[in-house]
């Protein structure tokens, strides 16, 4: 698609923005795009808008009923005078939409989660957001039940760029506790009870015992049930729980497979998408977001959330089936440089732009 011949000024909101959003912005500016960014004290990834020739602002924002700095912000954004206001989280959407004075700017708000609370609908009301950004289909059918109409609605999945991403060494597995030569099955969260933790730890306990497998565990832990897991060594045998890792992704692509055994609440999973961006083939549950990338025999298997059997028997399917688990991930990676591309999302950002400023 070649650049638009009339450019749109986009400020993009963000607390802070991950890989594949600041990639975006980025290609959208080089496809003509007049973009400004306002970012969190972490300034995380400007250096990727900066290079793409972004102005970029930071302002520490809050959703605190007044701040003394208030008259700065309003300033600044005088200066940029949007044509649209791209937000990527609630925060700085209502930050952004109340200290605006002109309130012509179109609204777009992102949103990865299928449940909304109450104070985030008054706030897209409030706004009068223009579109919904929603990055599955489990999302846009949730904002559907919530009573969001159709044409307030757009499907548009996080692009990646398998150039990204390189599968950590066998010394950084040394490092983290990982026995040499360890067959690896990984998994990636901030783990909250949707996440279904226990229940891949249970799985993993059924398969075979084969001393050469493990079960790498990356994340924080938010749910109580996983965290009385992991105080039952006899339920963790060979199962590696590290916490946070700045190298998560990396640690995934060094696995054979991941595994996220989500529900139905799950919006997408941004760690399946870069586990398979590395030929990592997947099992998820055959509901949620994760549905949406993995389908079933192909990048990899899809099991019924909450069935422990049924997720150790495609374990250990895609584990001992040599072939299978390296057809699966050549079709992952596949998928993500076709369907999950990063600049089919720009093409469709830049299309949704042109839409709500002709």
């Amino acid at each position: 698609m070649p650049p638009d011949k009339r450019n749109r000024r986009v400020l993009f909101v963000a607390t802070q923005l991950d890989m594949p959003e600041a990639h975006m912005v980025a290609g959208l500016a080089r496809r003509g795009i007049e973009a400004v960014a306002i970012v969190g004290p972490g300034r995380r990834h400007a250096a990727v808008l900066e290079a793409a020739g972004i102005p970029v602002h930071v302002w520490a924002w809050s959703r605190a009923l007044w701040s003394p700095k208030r008259r700065e912000l309003k300033s600044l954004l005088k200066g940029i005078n949007p044509d649209i206001v791209h937000a990527f989280d609630n925060a700085a959407l209502h930050e952004t939409w109340r200290t605006l004075e002109s309130k012509t700017a179109s609204t777009i708000i992102y949103r990865g989660a299928p449940f909304v609370s109450w104070r985030s609908r008054r706030l897209y009301r409030q706004c009068g957001v223009s579109r919904i950004a929603c990055l599955s289909g489990t999302v846009r059918t949730a904002m559907e039940q919530y009573g969001y109409p159709a044409e307030k609605l757009v499907t548009i999945y996080k692009g990646h760029d398998p150039a990204w991403y390189h599968p950590a060494t066998a010394k950084r597995l040394l490092e983290l506790g990982l026995p040499p030569g360890a067959r690896l099955v990984g998994t990636a969260a901030r783990w909250r009870d949707w996440k279904m933790g226990p229940t891949l730890v249970d799985a993993f306990q059924r398969l075979p015992d084969d001393p050469g497998i493990h079960l790498l565990f990356i994340g924080e832990i938010c749910d109580p049930a996983l965290k009385r897991v992991l105080k039952d060594p006899t339920r963790c045998r060979r199962v590696h729980f590290v916490g946070e890792q700045p190298d998560a992704t990396s640690l995934l692509g060094a696995c054979e497979i991941m595994v996220m055994p989500s529900n139905e609440q799950e919006g997408l999973c941004k760690a399946v998408l870069e586990a398979m961006a590395q030929g990592v083939p997947a099992i998820v549950s055959n509901v949620g977001g994760p549905s949406e990338i993995v389908r079933n025999g192909i990048e990899g298997l899809t099991v019924p959330p909450g069935d422990a059997h049924a997720l150790a028997a495609a374990m250990q399917r895609l584990l001992y089936d040599a072939p299978l688990r390296s057809a699966c991930g050549e079709r992952a990676l596949a998928r993500v440089n076709s369907t999950f591309a990063l600049a089919t999302t720009i093409e469709h950002y830049q299309a949704l732009y042109q839409d709500l400023v002709p």
